[in-house]
């Protein structure tokens, strides 16, 4: 077998861990489609329900437009085919930049995996009933996959446990639908949700929190588009 007959079984074994078109779709839905969206309801509670309508419609064209200009800042660099947050970066700040850009990632990595290593070991703590189960040891016991599952590479065999979570929780939104109408009263408002805006304006950050928590997906949109097979289809995804 010659060299070029390796690389092209290489470049073949390459492509076939690349993700389709479809598959990329399925991933930034499923990063959009967290457990934040089950917090919404309180989130409407604390901002008013057309403030919070009119603030998430902001939050959604501002999100469309960054994430598409991520997606064409990947293909700028002038040297590097996939270059990361930090390269990007350092091209257009210079080192600061650069280092700015490290500290964010590291800050935002933390604290979105710890606040979701903490959801999870919070609710088994509750499911299971066992009392030696604390929401401590059930968050240990949840890290120990995590910390095999970062040493892939390639995370292309977990789009059916994507669509999975996607249809689970399109399922929970629906119920959870259904029966908010058939307990909604509009006359007496039992939970005290401001229709216009909370008159507290103080309430509005928490409402801000837990919204862009849910549409702030940056940091996943370059690992993504760079591993589509065909990248020019980003923006059509």
């Amino acid at each position: 077998e010659t060299s070029s007959d390796i690389n092209k079984d290489n470049s073949e074994e390459t492509s076939d861990r690349l993700l389709s078109k479809s598959a990329a779709f399925i991933n930034l839905c499923k990063c959009f489609s967290g457990a934040s969206l089950f917090a919404m309801p309180w989130a409407f509670g604390q901002s008013g329900l057309l403030s919070g309508s009119l603030s998430l419609i902001f939050l959604a064209f501002l999100t469309y437009f960054t994430l598409f200009w991520l997606g064409k800042c990947s293909h700028l660099h002038p040297t590097i085919a996939k270059p990361t947050y930090p390269d990007i970066a350092y091209r257009a700040f210079g080192k600061f930049g650069f280092y700015v850009a490290w500290m964010g990632i590291i800050c935002m990595t933390v604290g979105v995996c710890g606040s979701y290593l903490v959801f999870i070991g919070s609710q088994l703590s509750t499911l299971i009933p066992f009392e030696f189960l604390t929401q401590t040891i059930a968050t240990a016991a949840v890290a120990i996959p995590i910390i095999f599952l970062s040493l892939f590479r390639s995370y292309s065999f977990l789009v059916p446990f994507n669509i999975l979570g996607l249809i689970s929780l399109f399922a929970a939104a629906v119920i959870v639908v259904i029966e908010s109408s058939m307990n909604l009263d509009l006359e007496h408002n039992k939970n005290d949700v401001d229709f216009v805006a909370n008159s507290n304006v103080g309430y509005y950050p928490l409402f801000l929190g837990n919204a862009a928590f849910a549409y702030l997906i940056h940091s996943v949109i370059l690992p993504i588009e760079e591993s589509m097979r065909d990248r020019q289809r980003y923006v059509v995804s």
